[in-house]
């Protein structure tokens, strides 16, 4: 039996808050997985000026806590994850939590990454990576074994702002050991993914998948092949590249540079895509913002071989609301793909792979009504999809969200998505099949709220 529960994130001593959380993150301790974090772009407690927020939760998500322990005074953007290793997942020893963020303390776009050595800790300062940042995503694994076991390997994918020769804009950033032994500071690489011919520039979302078993890394980025000033209009290439060393590449191949469209050029194009006014919304979702990328995290002879790409595009130029989330499937590490899935009048889209093999994808739908975002999430074992309505709300009056994210822990999926804190007017405050109950708060506004999909 599958249980579903979803939890409005903001304590209940603070259900007075009229404040849109945005950009809401997730992360799962690996190890202690029932420590869960989420970010979002929630301003400073009034008794912790200074600093900025995350919420913990430290019992699977039923209830959450304000923690002020990021020394910034907040942040527009940022993300978070725990970093251990799966051989030891749901055993302990507790993980390192990492938050990469771009602080809104000053008149910078400085990316800036901070460690956490529990949950519960002040975080320290572990790296200035960059200014004119945008976007930061951070993904990251411990390794498990060989000689450098025990290790935290650290990825944090961006968009550069401004001026970048050739628009190359999408980055990584690679750490192979983000907490070395004594004073030592972690040392960063950083990788200019594209080495196509974007024009004028990359598209703002970098996502990662890891595979911690044999240390190959995906990352798919989207990179712009024309832009109309008059329609706004604009065409892009998706593109995933692979590495299958941590992010070092070998003798016979530079970092990022395993899988190759030609002899030439690295990364493999996965499809066209058509996007209508960069800066449009919808369900006050970026439409240039969605994609995200999964590996099955399996051992064995086909380890790393099954990856999952989504998107969305505006496949439809006379009717430039009309976006269709896309989700295609890989067998041969990232080489070929076929397209699996797609879903119209969609936006948000995040996927993980669980620990049986089974595909979670949460994503955001337009619906007729009052109340006109659904909210889903859809499981595909290899044959076809179950479809589970999470939420329904009201459409949010500011803008919502750039992200969500969905972790797969064993058999288990946890995430968290934005939405209105007002439900629609059928009472859908209980999950259809033996949920839990979904927690609404006053005044409405934005805020994130956590869901669980747990195997009985």
């Amino acid at each position: 039996m599958v249980r579903y529960r979803v939890v409005n994130v903001i304590p209940a001593d603070a259900s007075s808050e009229s404040n849109d959380d945005f950009q809401p993150c997730l992360a799962v301790d690996p190890g202690l997985p029932s420590a869960m974090v989420v970010t979002a772009y929630s301003p400073a407690q009034s008794s912790a000026r200074g600093s900025a927020p995350y919420f913990l939760s430290e019992d699977g998500g039923e209830n959450w806590q304000a923690l002020s322990n990021i020394p910034r005074r907040g942040s527009h953007n940022q993300t978070c994850v725990f970093v251990g290793s799966a051989a030891t997942r749901g055993a302990g020893p507790a993980g390192a939590l990492y938050v990469a963020m771009v602080p809104d303390d000053q008149n910078s776009s400085e990316l800036v990454v901070y460690r956490f050595q529990t949950a519960t800790a002040q975080g320290s300062r572990v790296y200035y990576l960059q200014s004119g940042a945008d976007q930061p995503w951070v993904d990251g694994v411990t390794v498990a074994s060989g000689p450098d076991a025990g290790k935290e390997r650290l990825y944090v994918g961006y968009n550069l702002l401004g001026d970048v020769a050739e628009g190359r804009t999408a980055r990584l950033a690679v750490c192979l050991d983000a907490h070395p032994s004594g004073n030592a500071p972690p040392v960063f690489s950083t990788i200019v993914l594209d080495r196509h011919a974007p024009s004028p520039a990359d598209d703002t979302p970098v996502r990662t998948a890891i595979h911690g078993g044999v240390g190959h890394i995906f990352v798919a980025f989207k990179s712009l092949i024309s832009y109309d000033p008059d329609t706004q209009r604009s065409r892009a290439s998706l593109i995933v590249v692979r590495d299958d060393n941590w992010g070092q590449g070998s003798t016979e191949v530079g970092p990022f540079e395993a899988l190759k469209d030609s002899a030439t050029v690295p990364g493999v194009v996965v499809s066209s895509v058509d996007l209508l006014n960069r800066g449009n919304t919808l369900l006050g979702v970026r439409s240039s913002c969605d994609l995200s990328i999964a590996v099955d995290p399996r051992g064995g002879a086909n380890a790393a071989r099954v990856v999952y790409v989504a998107w969305t595009s505006n496949d439809d130029a006379a009717n430039p609301s009309r976006y269709v989330l896309h989700v295609s499937r890989s067998t041969d590490a990232g080489v070929t793909w076929t397209l699996i899935l797609s879903v119209t009048d969609a936006t948000l889209p995040s996927m993980a792979v669980n620990a049986a093999g089974v595909v979670g994808l949460l994503y955001q739908k337009v619906v007729a009504g009052s109340s006109p975002v659904e909210t889903h999430f859809q499981r595909f074992a290899g044959t076809s999809w179950d479809d589970r309505v999470l939420a329904r709300t009201a459409a949010p009056t500011n803008f919502a969200s750039d992200l969500s994210r969905v972790v797969g822990v064993g058999a288990n999926f946890y995430g968290c998505f934005p939405a209105m804190n007002s439900p629609d007017p059928d009472g859908h405050y209980f999950l259809p099949g033996g949920g839990g109950a979904v927690r609404f708060q006053r005044p409405a506004s934005v805020d994130p709220f956590f869901f669980a999909v747990e195997e009985s």
